[in-house]
């Protein structure tokens, strides 16, 4: 075991997306999140020439939206995510807000809904005062515990900066939970009740990881 590495996703989601008591079924990590969605590109933006551009822009507009269309000639990386459905639909607004592309993000799932952490930009702090500097410096020289990369013997284990709770989709909106597969991919496939959903590849294309996973949350 790497002590010098961040603690892996399940501890991550029951120090961040789990309430007291709450179990967790199963977490993991995704990076490349992408949209497959009528009128949307890859990356979540309005589609040139759509019919419903206009409808879609407006839509669009109204999100925290970042990064490159996707609609170009540049091959996308392999999705770890795919949300799926319609413009508007429960799947695209819970994602849509949150951007998409190369954003790190938990998935955990529970008995009472399906959470989501991403990544949030922290703003720089402000630059120490002399005194500050002089007295962190002194903490240093006098502190002998045992370090172990960002992690500091007799203190919680680090998590990932700036990963915060984005979303979550009740189970009240999950209407099941399969195995499928997304272009040749064996994925999660999590089907809200307005038939929008979210196709979960970071199982390794593993069918029996997928199964395993399938089995944990009905």
């Amino acid at each position: 075991m790497n002590f010098s590495q961040p603690v892996g996703a399940a501890a991550h989601a029951r120090a961040l997306l789990c309430e007291p008591g709450e179990p967790l079924l199963w977490a993991a990590f995704a990076t490349e999140h992408q949209f497959d969605v009528r009128g949307l590109t890859a990356r979540g933006e309005p589609k040139a020439g759509f019919a419903g551009a206009a409808v879609v822009g407006a839509v669009v507009a109204a999100t925290n939206w970042g990064g490159d269309d996707g609609g170009g000639s540049e091959r996308l990386p392999d999705p770890d995510v795919v949300v799926f459905g319609g413009i508007d639909s429960l799947a695209h607004r819970h994602l849509r807000d949150q951007g998409v592309g190369a954003v790190r993000r938990l998935w955990a799932l529970t008995p009472a809904r399906l959470a989501v952490a991403a990544v949030v930009t922290q703003e720089a702090e402000e630059p120490a005062s002399l005194l500050g500097r002089a007295g962190r410096l002194v903490k240093v020289f006098t502190d002998n515990r045992r370090r172990f990369g960002g992690n500091t013997e007799g203190e919680p284990v680090r998590l990932y900066p700036g990963l915060t709770p984005v979303t979550d989709v009740p189970r009240a909106e999950i209407a099941r939970i399969d195995t499928a597969k997304r272009k040749g991919r064996p994925c999660v496939r999590v089907s809200l009740v307005d038939e929008s959903g979210f196709d979960l590849l970071f199982a390794d294309d593993d069918p029996q990881v997928c199964e395993w996973m399938v089995g944990l949350g009905r």
